[in-house]
């Protein structure tokens, strides 16, 4: 069965068919220039050249150079990435000054934070979004990543401008890829991923998922990223800084974070870690279809199998990077909760009941039955069914299966082979 991608709107078709008629006659228009970038983020910042702390350079020129060696994006793919690239430098350049003139910032609170690190694919983003019914907690919000300059005025975040931008950026993404919404929950005012927020430092997981750069990504896998953690932190005083401060915590989630657990209680003595959990070759199999879906839009002829092994690679070692971290952490075991995905769809309010409890939070009546209400409306079984086929990615599941055998032992996933 051949995966077909949805046609593109006739704009973009036309500067697809412009690109590969000028590389065809040799040329290499729309080319990934580090510090072009960087001069034109500067203008479109007034001026400001002080980009903060120099070690995001790395991260942007190797993704740069792994954009432009493999070579995978079409036209629109290489306009989006500059852009994407050139607004990222613009809120580091504005947010590092607000900074300088507000440094009373880095003295902002951030206590116990509630951090989901499940993998892939495990019933995370429903995790958030039904936590996110709590009012008391603070989470990174879809436009508020997309803008983080200025800091969210509580006052003003209902007309903020940047709310439309972002209506009209999940817009052109469902315009160019329909199935992306039975994968992933889109909307404005959705919780948002922290790898979002670790993009500011070019160190993210965002990129490959946007522009399927390989190299990039198996560079990142070899990254200290003690420092991105760091800087995560200050974007959390710097989002809250602006008045919407949590009365319980922030409730942070990202895939990544489950092998980057050392990096989280580093920087975060005190977070409270959930995981999801699921039978790990559906996690393989599911990432490779999310991910081909978003990079889908900015690559032509795909080679899915090539894709397949890349994700398998990928998933492979955040989940043995996992159960390794997990097995150091063992005397810190309040910290942490996990729960499977089959419970998260099966008995949502049960397992929220259980996070409260394992932290000692005040699961209110009111909000109980506004999390009730959430799922009634838009629970897992309201959604368009995400459909996948691993043979699809190249991927030989009974293969696989043996492999990832140590990560059912130690979540106890019964084996239905």
């Amino acid at each position: 069965m051949a995966i077909e991608t949805p046609p593109r709107p006739l704009p973009i078709r036309i500067v697809n068919v412009g690109y590969r008629a000028a590389r065809r006659a040799g040329a290499h228009p729309l080319r990934l220039r580090k510090y072009a970038l960087m001069d034109r983020a500067s203008r479109r910042a007034g001026g400001l050249t002080d980009f903060g702390d120099p070690r995001f350079e790395e991260g942007l020129d190797h993704l740069i150079d792994s954009i432009d060696k493999e070579d995978r994006l079409n036209g629109f793919g290489r306009i989006l990435a500059a852009s994407h690239i050139t607004n990222l430098l613009r809120q580091r350049l504005l947010m590092t000054e607000h900074l300088r003139r507000h440094p009373e910032i880095r003295h902002e609170v951030i206590e116990k934070p509630i951090f989901l690190i499940g993998a892939p694919r495990t019933g995370t983003t429903i995790t958030h979004h039904l936590l996110s019914q709590d009012d008391r907690f603070r989470y990174p919000i879809t436009w508020e990543c997309a803008e983080l300059h200025p800091p969210l005025d509580p006052a003003t975040m209902r007309s903020d401008p940047r709310i439309k931008r972002s209506e009209r950026q999940i817009r052109r993404s469902l315009s160019l890829a329909p199935d992306l919404e039975a994968a992933q929950t889109l909307g404005p005012w959705e919780a948002q991923e922290c790898a979002l927020l670790h993009a500011y430092a070019f160190h993210s997981e965002t990129f490959h998922v946007m522009f399927n750069c390989q190299g990039y990504d198996r560079w990142m896998a070899e990254q200290d990223r003690t420092w991105v953690y760091q800087e995560q932190k200050l974007l959390l005083q710097y989002m809250q800084s602006g008045g919407l401060r949590p009365t319980e915590s922030w409730l942070l989630k990202t895939p990544p974070h489950m092998d980057n657990i050392d990096k989280i209680l580093t920087v975060f003595p005190d977070a409270r870690l959930v995981t999801t959990y699921r039978e790990p070759t559906e996690v393989v199999a599911s990432s490779c279809s999310l991910t081909g879906i978003v990079f889908g839009m900015v690559e032509d002829n795909v080679d899915w199998h090539d894709h397949g092994r890349h994700i398998r690679w990928r998933t492979g070692r955040m989940l043995a990077r996992n159960v390794e971290q997990r097995r150091q952490y063992v005397d810190k075991s309040a910290q942490f909760i996990d729960l499977p995905m089959e419970r998260i769809v099966r008995d949502p309010m049960a397992c929220v009941e259980e996070v409260y409890k394992h932290f000692d939070i005040e699961l209110t009546g009111q909000t109980y039955q506004k999390m009730s209400r959430f799922m009634d409306e838009r629970g897992m079984d309201k959604r368009k069914p995400h459909i996948y086929h691993a043979e699809e990615y190249g991927l030989d599941m009974d293969e696989l299966w043996p492999e990832l055998q140590y990560y059912r032992d130690f979540y106890g996933i019964e084996d239905k082979a």
